[in-house]
């Protein structure tokens, strides 16, 4: 597929959401080039190779998903300053619909792009990306700051045994961190102590010193470490999973 093949695409493909936006013919052309080129750049396409690439047959569908997914974005972008108006009881004007519809077929487009893996589109669980698009370095870390400044809300007092008395880490006393219900336990061999106990998640920031059994208290609550999750591929926040106990009185 060629440039020329891939812009009538779009041209077709997204004929009435043009129209609607009353861009002008130059404009519309010139955004569909900036998606044309976001899209062969996640193919692997060098800068100077864009304007006279031919994707191969093997990697059109791909090609024609990301072309799917940044022109959506360039429209939900445009209609997201779109706003119902209402200046009588029966009289307004629902504006916010195109944007509405515009979102729902963009998620259609990351769920594509999710489906063939593919794309700015990554999938996260509790504390955990998928990042092997991302080296190890500034940008991880960059990531993992964000997360801490933005979800890690709680604190949370990291208590480790010795001599057999749980006493706070020096350093420890109040760490970033976020409590998060776990799935329902199962009868897995956990330890009898553990029946009827609660089962958490806490995410602290990567490379955080935690281990198991450490005590956490959060919010006046104490928690055992049950287990500190391996990351996978790249560690951006430290899921931890701990057990809270039936509380017999205060923390001390």
């Amino acid at each position: 597929m060629d440039r020329n093949t891939a812009s009538a695409y779009l041209q077709e493909e997204y004929q009435d959401l043009a129209t609607e936006t009353a861009w002008a013919s130059g404009t519309i052309t010139a955004a569909y080039n900036v998606v044309l080129d976001q899209s062969l750049r996640q193919l692997g396409y060098q800068e100077t190779d864009l304007p006279t690439a031919n994707v191969d047959q093997t990697n059109v569908i791909a090609y024609m998903a990301l072309m799917d997914y940044y022109a959506l974005a360039r429209y939900a972008k445009f209609f997201a300053t779109r706003m119902d108006v209402s200046v009588a009881p029966n009289i307004s004007a629902k504006h916010s619909q195109v944007a509405s519809n515009v979102n729902t077929l963009l998620a259609k487009a990351e769920k594509r792009l999710t489906q063939l893996g593919i794309g700015p589109v990554q999938q996260m669980q509790a504390g955990r990306y998928n990042l092997d698009f991302l080296e190890p370095g500034l940008e991880l870390q960059s990531l993992s700051d964000w997360c801490v400044s933005h979800l890690l809300t709680d604190r949370s007092a990291i208590q480790r045994e010795v001599n057999s008395v749980y006493t706070t880490v020096v350093g420890s006393e109040a760490v970033p961190c976020a409590l998060v219900d776990s799935r329902p336990p199962t009868e897995k061999d956990i330890s009898d102590e553990t029946t009827g106990a609660v089962m958490k998640f806490v995410l602290f920031a990567r490379n955080t010193d935690v281990h198991t059994p450490d005590q956490l208290v959060i919010n006046s609550v104490k928690y055992r470490v049950f287990d500190v999750e391996d990351p996978g591929t790249f560690e951006v926040l430290r899921r931890v999973q701990v057990v809270r106990f039936p509380q017999r009185g205060a923390v001390s």
